[in-house]
């Protein structure tokens, strides 16, 4: 991983971030939020230069948050299917 570290914040590039989901290595905290994502053991937040790895409280709450978007995203899923199941049979 090439990153910068200080103190406080450790920061990889956009184009590592690419790199690591192309190669399927990435985990987006939802579909519909793709600047947040899981990499390397920790949660990452994009912005304009690169992508901010989270502290641990903040990685301990999208730990827990991402299990639950992603129950939510499989329902969805299900709804989806229902709705144009029945659309298709009347």
């Amino acid at each position: 991983m090439d990153s910068e570290s200080s103190d406080r914040l450790t920061i990889i590039s956009h184009a590592e971030m690419s790199r690591a989901v192309d190669e399927g290595r990435v985990q987006d905290l939802a579909r519909s939020i793709p600047f947040i994502r899981k990499y390397e053991e920790g949660w990452w937040v994009a912005y304009e230069g690169g992508w901010i790895r989270a502290d641990p409280l903040l990685a301990e709450m999208l730990e827990r948050d991402s299990r639950r978007l992603m129950e939510q995203e499989k329902i969805s899923a299900l709804d989806r299917k229902g709705i144009e199941g029945e659309v298709g049979s009347v």
